[in-house]
């Protein structure tokens, strides 16, 4: 049993294996190096703050350190398939744990070859509850009170389609394209009328002509309230939840996709936006579908975006990000500053 914060970085100064963290830039992987001394980060880039993360870790960056190979692409098994970043983790053999945003086939398949241990889901576990068609699914599984809406094939989104559906849902409508996995706003359009829903198809065309397949999209209702978060975290002694935050969204100064709405640019760490009512809704989401989750193999970090209805005082679920989310490190920070063991810790 542990009993306070002190003890546990005290047993885990002594953690055996490497653990070594894997981004394009190191700040996004800094939680464990508050509580592990062997935890290191590999960052393709040499940014201005690395003088002081080296404080708290070391950090090997490809850019500087490693002779400024530039990736295919700037992702985790675009980095780890370089040469000069295989042959610098053969050094940590016989045993190393990799630390990634999130797991995907290509990672697995890389880190099988370079013989490490994946500290995250597997992509088979955990791409199902990412994939916003199956996520609605899987939530009226789990009994979690969505919006009304349906999933419709894309080729079927006609202007009477449309018309239909604004009769049935509302006059403005949020579309979901949810062959989308990533987050951020990606494939996420608010259409009130038919313009919108020309830019829409339009979008989805060039993207097709480009090779991406997008074949359903997600509708529900625009629902009035404020966008949040809330992270999650599944043990195998149940299920933990963290406290909702804002999300700023759609702020014009710092957002790139034209035309996309819901686009995540961050959150509002000051508090104090929800009553004790939503907080607790909030709470019981998380552990609802963590344990629902967890069901299906699924370990560690998640978050929940959610729409919180202030003048009914609901808590309605929108999605699932299944790995670290956008509110880490600074939610880990905070819970360092406030005394309490980071979800780092747990995962």
């Amino acid at each position: 049993m542990i009993n306070n914060i002190d003890e546990l970085l005290k047993r885990l100064r002594n953690y055996p294996e490497p653990v070594i963290g894997v981004s394009v830039t190191a700040f996004t992987r800094t939680g464990p190096a508050f509580f592990l001394p062997n935890y290191q980060i590999i960052s393709l880039k040499e940014t201005s703050d690395l003088v002081a993360i080296r404080q708290r870790c070391r950090v090997v960056s490809i850019e500087q350190d490693l002779g400024g190979e530039e990736p295919e692409k700037q992702n985790t098994s675009s980095i780890l398939k370089q040469s000069r970043v295989r042959a610098y983790l053969a050094t940590k053999m016989p045993g190393f744990n990799l630390l990634v945003y999130k797991s995907s086939r290509n990672v697995e398949r890389v880190l099988g070859q370079l013989g490490g241990k994946l500290l995250a889901n597997p992509a088979a576990i955990r791409d199902p509850f990412e994939d916003k068609k199956e996520f609605r699914e899987m939530a009226k599984q789990a009994g979690l009170p969505l919006l009304p809406g349906e999933t419709l094939r894309i080729d079927t989104l006609t202007a009477e389609k449309f018309s239909q559906l604004k009769k049935q849902y509302g006059q403005k409508l949020v579309f979901q394209l949810t062959d989308y996995t990533v987050g951020g706003g990606i494939g996420t359009v608010f259409v009130e009328d038919e313009e919108k829903l020309a830019w829409l198809l339009g979008y989805v065309k060039r993207r097709r002509e480009g090779g991406k397949e997008l074949t359903w999209v997600n509708v529900t209702p625009f629902k009035v309230g404020l966008g949040a978060s809330i992270n999650g975290m599944v043990t195998r002694e149940g299920v933990l939840a963290g406290p909702l935050q804002v999300q700023l969204l759609d702020v014009p100064e710092v957002t790139a996709f034209a035309g996309r709405n819901g686009v995540f640019c961050g959150h509002d760490w000051a508090g104090g936006r929800f009553t004790p009512k939503q907080q607790k809704q909030a709470e019981q989401l998380v552990q609802t579908w963590g344990a629902f989750m967890a069901r299906k193999g699924y370990k560690g970090i998640f978050g929940l975006d959610v729409i919180v209805d202030q003048k009914q005082d609901k808590v309605y679920p929108i999605e699932c990000n299944a790995r670290y989310t956008g509110g880490f490190p600074p939610y880990a920070m905070l819970q360092l500053a406030a005394g309490e063991p980071s979800f780092d810790v747990f995962q």
